[in-house]
């Protein structure tokens, strides 16, 4: 974003091309920022912020029974498990407080008269959310999340024969799929060789698939 907003000619051409809305992942708040310099409406398309789970971020989420995520916890607490569920929560909000001061600069910088990135993240028009409901606690949601689970399955389809082969050739020992996203990129050789060194003693074949995430796009509209 900083980039982008430094740059006079490319940011006039974003305007000049009245672009609908701005569909971002929050997890990195560059594109809310984005989206409120050029004054467009911004939909989510994600469960996970920078900050952790989406509907703790969003809606009330009463901590009495609302799990915190990787507290272990489920709706039902007593006292003890109350306190475990508040201290998550405080960690979280930690992280929180040092992850977004960069975005305070952007805003301050870029935003006339400032803006707070949290309640940018807040004022979003659409939540597509990554889940189902049915699969979470009960628990507060908000009108403008639309759950979309499962909208990038589609039905398998035979690989191609090169790495067909590859699998079968693992035998009855099948493969393993190790995925580090875009970061697998941005590990040490030492770590590297370390996990090379470890896949090599195991009878099982490794496929790494990694994958460069979108940040955010531009959608227009044609009527």
């Amino acid at each position: 974003t900083l980039e982008i907003l430094g740059n006079k000619d490319l940011v006039k051409q974003l305007i000049e091309s009245k672009y609908d809305l701005v569909l971002t992942d929050p997890f990195v708040g560059s594109g809310v920022i984005l989206a409120k310099y050029l004054n467009l409406p911004v939909v989510f398309n994600v469960r996970w912020i920078n900050r952790g789970e989406g509907h703790i971020f969003m809606a009330p989420s009463p901590l009495s029974y609302i799990p915190v995520p990787e507290s272990g916890l489920t709706d039902k607490m007593d006292f003890i498990q109350r306190l475990k569920n508040v201290f998550f929560y405080s960690i979280i909000k930690s992280q929180e407080n040092k992850m977004l001061l960069i975005y305070e600069e952007l805003c301050s910088k870029y935003i006339e008269g400032g803006c707070s990135i949290v309640s940018l993240l807040q004022q979003a028009d659409i939540w597509l959310f990554r889940s189902d409901f049915v699969f979470d606690f009960p628990r507060p949601t908000m009108p403008n999340v639309v759950y979309i689970s499962g909208f990038q399955c589609k039905p398998a389809e035979p690989l191609p024969a090169d790495l067909e082969n590859f699998v079968q050739s693992s035998g009855e020992h099948g493969v393993i799929i190790m995925s580090l996203g875009a970061l697998v990129n941005e590990l040490p050789n030492d770590i590297t060789d370390e996990i090379a060194t470890v896949f090599s003693k195991m009878p099982q074949k490794v496929i790494n698939y990694t994958y460069l995430n979108v940040l955010y796009n531009f959608v227009k509209f044609t009527n």
